[in-house]
């Protein structure tokens, strides 16, 4: 599952007081406490005062981690029956868009938000159809171009994580191409299974809507602002190229499961005020623990233990509060698949690690040689948004709410 650094962030930075709701002694019902994130809660725990309140806030924490596993298991099973198999990828893919999409849109009014949304599955489809057995040059035009649509539409305004969602989500779709390409007979099936997932999508995206930050703005419009002295053009390119760029020169180098590489380069090439060095020590220190964990623990497990570790680890991601910890069990996931993929815990092992340290490598020197050219100095990580903007919200959503701080903006 993707992870969301900016949100933890942004509770990080507005949770330096107490909530209200904590002052006043009023308590959100059991289902509002649900729908919060791990931050949020792990922040009530440790502002409420009594045992009893307390163990009410981690029961949530620990419901609503088990919850989202349920609903991702049936999620992916669903589609698995209704397509088959190759509809596994596809359904991971939406499940993690639509975990986004009940609460951020693309910054446009909503008739745009769905055309957008379009747009991004269309892409999502063919690209990773196309490239699946083309040359790694032919590949890489195709991944950069796919990349830039998808930055353009679907990350307009790069402080709601779309970038990063929907970066790793193409680089994980065109990766399990690459790894395991589709035979003709079933693209029919693939088409169908990303028509299914965009109708999904919409719908979910449509009911929540009331809770969506509203915009005038038009798709056309993010169009029209394509200019690469805007600092937004500037990430967009960025991004693209240095997921593109990363994942092409690992497959000349002969690097296993490059797919790895580019979801690292994703998570790294950020427009917010994160420094690219900062990050590297995370990633790689992070993946480094959940190597270990992995290979340490999970093949010592007896046959009936090993077949609940990805259930362990899913509860584990879903009450990590913080990147770093989220990174040791998506790690310890992708090791599960990558083991089966390569024959050996060892060889997984070895092969997130190097993809890991290659792709931060990677991400670092394209996000200095960029900094230089347009700002003729090593500044990197400089935040897309420098000012902090007022933005009109609909019912104070959680997501507008932070925005609204300007939390994600520093």
């Amino acid at each position: 599952m993707v992870s969301m650094p900016s949100i933890k962030n942004a509770f990080r930075a507005t949770h330096g007081t107490r909530h209200a709701l904590h002052e006043d002694g009023e308590q959100p019902s059991f289902y509002n406490l649900l729908q919060e994130s791990p931050g949020a809660l792990k922040h009530r725990i440790r502002s409420l005062h009594g045992p009893a309140n307390r163990r009410r806030v981690a029961a949530a924490l620990v419901v609503r981690a088990g919850l989202i596993m349920v609903f991702a298991i049936a999620f992916i099973n669903a589609f698995r029956a209704a397509f088959g198999d190759q509809a596994s990828a596809p359904a991971v893919a939406f499940f993690v868009m639509l975990l986004c999409l009940r609460f951020v849109g693309f910054n446009y009014r909503f008739a745009d938000n769905i055309a957008a949304l379009a747009v991004v599955c269309a892409v999502l489809t063919v690209a990773p159809l196309a490239a699946m057995s083309a040359q790694p040059a032919v590949r890489l035009v195709i991944h950069l171009i796919a990349l830039l649509v998808i930055f353009v539409v679907g990350a307009d305004d790069a402080r709601y994580g779309n970038g990063g969602t929907y970066g790793f989500i193409y680089t994980y779709l065109a990766g399990m191409l690459v790894a395991d390409p589709l035979p003709p007979v079933q693209v029919p099936a693939r088409v169908a299974t990303m028509a299914a997932g965009f109708a999904v999508c919409a719908l979910v995206h449509a009911r929540s809507r009331r809770r969506i930050m509203s915009t005038d703005r038009r798709l056309i419009d993010a169009l029209r602002d394509i200019d690469l002295h805007s600092t937004r053009t500037r990430y967009q390119v960025r991004a693209a190229l240095g997921i593109s760029l990363s994942i092409f020169i690992a497959e000349l180098l002969g690097f296993e499961r490059t797919m790895w590489v580019g979801i690292v380069a994703s998570s790294m090439l950020t427009p917010h005020g994160f420094k690219v060095a900062d990050r590297m020590g995370w990633r790689v220190g992070f993946t480094f623990v959940g190597v270990c964990v992995f290979t340490l623990v999970f093949p010592s497990l007896p046959p009936a233990l090993a077949a609940v570790f990805p259930l362990v680890g899913g509860m584990g991601n879903g009450i990590s509060a913080t990147y770093q910890w989220q990174q040791v069990f998506n790690t310890m996931g992708a090791l599960l698949v990558g083991s089966a993929a390569l024959g050996s815990v060892g060889a997984a092992a070895f092969w997130r690690m190097a993809d890991t340290l290659f792709a931060v490598i990677a991400a670092f020197a394209l996000s200095a040689v960029m900094s230089l050219v347009a700002t003729r100095g090593f500044k990197l990580g400089v935040p897309l948004y420098e000012e902090q903007i007022a933005l009109p919200c609909k019912n104070r959503s959680r997501i507008c709410n932070l925005l609204q701080r300007g939390s994600l903006l520093k």
